[in-house]
């Protein structure tokens, strides 16, 4: 999938995924593919509350794919970006 910085995307947690359940980050947009986790490129999202997941912790898709998998999902739990994949508990995102 080819992106450009600014395409909407949406962001499902990895470890939350399933047939009775999705657990959704949330949805923002693609700013482009920057080194993370020993990658060289790795997209990188910053979701509609500011926080920031990249490529390698999620699956994600265009907003438009991930509204679809969530609107036939019997259900959908939002998760913490901060919480899940940063393991701090009252996580903010940085402005």
């Amino acid at each position: 999938m080819t992106l450009s910085p600014g395409d909407r995307i949406g962001a499902i947690s990895r470890d939350r995924i399933a047939p009775y359940a999705v657990g959704l980050f949330g949805y923002g947009v693609y700013e482009g593919d920057f080194p993370h986790d020993g990658h060289d490129a790795n997209p990188r999202f910053r979701l509609d509350d500011g926080s920031v997941v990249y490529g390698t912790e999620c699956w994600w898709g265009t907003e438009d794919t991930i509204r679809m998998i969530c609107a036939h999902a019997p259900r959908v739990e939002t998760v913490d970006v901060g919480t899940e994949l940063r393991g701090i508990d009252g996580w903010q995102p940085i402005p």
